[in-house]
């Protein structure tokens, strides 16, 4: 196991000696790897949102439970209607786009299509069982949004990205933005998944106070303090014993786990006091 290190210091040792800065109020070790990778990709997901909201994109959620499409955002007109779509899959360190079952490669047409047709479906199906007049608006603003999302997605008139952020040793990172084609299939995508264009590369020093350090700095914090907060809540050797016993199971804590409440109730619904010394 890993350990945090101790008050005072500002770094948190993952597997393979990787190192992410947090804040030092919070002590404590992972009980067991899969937590660490959790971690990192929370934490890359949160940079991921906090990096494109920066840029003036709103994000959508487009999740169902733990699958589906990470990163949806939007820009809309005057009226609200969906004028611009910006699809992003985030890695941490050397993570690939992947392969699923029935949908094919991640990121492709197929695959983004599926997806906004499972979150559909979720939605539609809340909106038939809702009593509540004020849920069932929401669900129904939502369902409008994905809807325009799909049409302009079906259409190829949309934007995908691969953002990965790597880390350099010490407080250096590497963020990489690839593109991905719109309108590219499952299978050219396989071809070319190890090969795509980058749009850009940027060095980000945690020592330095630019917007891209603000922004990764933030993320950790935020991501680190979920964790921390809920592990307050959990005894170490009940998390130990569910881990080992269901590590499948453990929920990935994520930006849409946006209040502690939430987390302690997710946790809990699944039947797993999840992954928190």
């Amino acid at each position: 196991m890993k350990k945090f290190l101790l008050a005072g210091s500002l770094f948190l040792t993952l597997s393979g000696g990787s190192v992410f800065a947090i804040p030092p109020a919070y002590e404590g070790e992972f009980p067991n790897p899969v937590v660490e990778r959790h971690y990192r990709g929370d934490v890359v997901e949160e940079f991921t949102k906090r990096f494109f909201e920066a840029g003036g994109w709103k994000p959508v959620d487009a999740k169902v439970g733990n699958s589906g499409i990470d990163n949806l955002f939007i820009k809309t007109d005057r009226n609200g209607n969906v004028k611009e779509v910006l699809i992003v899959e985030s890695k941490a360190n050397s993570s690939t786009l992947g392969t699923t079952k029935g949908k094919g490669v991640q990121m492709s047409k197929e695959w983004i299509l599926q997806s906004l047709d499972e979150k559909i479906k979720q939605l539609e199906k809340d909106l038939s069982q809702t009593t509540d007049p004020r849920r069932a608006k929401e669900i129904k603003k939502q369902l409008k949004t994905l809807r325009q999302v799909r049409a302009l997605v079906e259409k190829n008139n949309y934007r995908a990205r691969l953002l990965e952020l790597k880390h350099l040793g010490g407080k250096k990172f590497e963020l990489i933005l690839k593109e991905i084609p719109p309108g590219i299939t499952s299978q050219e995508l396989a071809k070319i998944k190890n090969q795509l264009k980058v749009k850009a590369r940027k060095i980000i020093d945690l020592n330095r106070n630019d917007k891209l350090a603000r922004i990764l700095k933030a993320s950790l914090k935020e991501v680190t303090k979920a964790y921390a907060e809920l592990g307050k809540f959990v005894k170490a050797s009940t998390v130990r014993r569910t881990l080992a016993e269901a590590p499948f199971k453990v929920p990935q804590i994520s930006k849409t786990l946006s209040t502690i409440k939430k987390l302690k109730f997710v946790a809990r619904a699944k039947g797993v006091l999840t992954h928190f010394p």
